[in-house]
């Protein structure tokens, strides 16, 4: 899209709270207030010609023509005319100009992390913070965000702190899929963002290529209570107040909770103030837990306050609408 398609999409969004980036341009269109492209505008070919009914005299009566003599073979060679292009009006202060080509193959979208003591590539960074893969030196206790956007999907994660629980789910598996999950395998061992087909991932086969029919989504009974090894994880899109940028958090396994209590305060905070969940800020930290399992950091999400600048409100729907169609490859 656009800038000014996006700021189109934005203050829609922002007057139907809860539409999507698609139902915003469906229904602009409906109104005719989707501008369309603006192309090359024709060249000037003077005023219009009268049309000659057939069978009138070219000459008119009365008046003789004098022979025309050939000067094709006599007329110096002459520089080929050139119709003049018609320029392009173009803003030169319009949003995002000189970027026209970058598109949402070329976004990149770091994502934001809590370090825990087995994630990898991030040895400098201390336990219990929030960081940006993009940035490790970053990382901090407690950052502020807006929330952009939420998406479900499913994975399927690994007990925390390996162990005999995690040999157990890597046995199950592979008796259920035949699948080998290799050693120290971190993250997800498989999961899908539509919740319909796996991701494929390097270093691991998915292990069914429908979600519906793996083995590893159906309920079952672990004493007395029913789980899936595949449950629903959250996708979300925050924009990152202190880095300036847009962040993917996924939460997952022992971040679901704090997520859905989140997600729970915003829907009860965007109805009182009638407002888009991008129409609120909020702090965010993290607290440790000890368990049999190890020592692990969950996520803390503070109370959403409103922000009360309409504009930079849906300066945040311009780029929840810019990132909607992103792809987001996990580091």
């Amino acid at each position: 899209m656009t800038p000014t398609q996006q700021e189109l999409v934005a203050d829609w969004i922002l007057e139907n709270p809860g539409a999507t980036p698609q139902q915003a341009i469906t229904a602009l269109q409906q109104n005719g207030q989707w501008p369309r492209e603006v192309g090359i505008p024709a060249f000037d070919v003077g005023p219009r010609r009268e049309v000659v009914p057939e069978g009138t005299p070219v000459v008119p009566e009365g008046m003789t023509v004098a022979p025309i003599e050939s000067t094709l073979a006599t007329a110096e060679p002459c520089e080929a005319t050139r119709l003049p292009m018609a320029a392009v009006a173009e803003d030169p202060m319009a949003v995002g100009a000189g970027l026209e080509e970058f598109g949402a193959d070329d976004v990149r979208i770091p994502q934001l992390k809590i370090k825990q003591a087995q994630t990898k590539n991030a040895d400098e960074v201390p336990d219990g913070t929030w960081f940006l893969t993009s940035d490790l030196e970053g990382a901090s206790t407690t950052r502020e965000v807006v929330f952009l956007e939420m998406r479900k999907e499913r994975s399927l994660l690994l007990p925390y702190g390996g162990g005999d629980a995690a040999d157990a789910a890597i046995h199950r598996i592979h008796q259920q899929t035949g699948v080998d999950v290799p050693q120290n395998w971190e993250g997800p061992v498989c999961f899908s963002r539509d919740r319909v087909r796996p991701v494929e991932q390097e270093g691991i086969d998915v292990l069914s290529g429908e979600c519906k029919g793996c083995p590893m989504s159906r309920w079952r009974s672990v004493r007395g209570r029913r789980i899936q090894d595949c449950a629903e994880s959250y996708r979300i899109l925050l924009y990152d107040l202190d880095a300036q940028l847009p962040v993917v958090f996924y939460a997952r396994g022992s971040a679901i909770r704090p997520t859905r209590d989140l997600l729970t305060n915003l829907q009860v905070a965007c109805r009182r103030r009638k407002l888009p969940a991008y129409g609120f800020s909020f702090a965010i930290s993290t607290k440790k837990r000890d368990t049999n399992d190890g020592t692990y950091h969950v996520p803390v999400f503070g109370r959403p306050v409103p922000i009360e600048d309409a504009e930079e409100i849906a300066q945040f729907g311009g780029i929840r609408a810019a990132c909607a169609a992103v792809q987001v490859e996990e580091d």
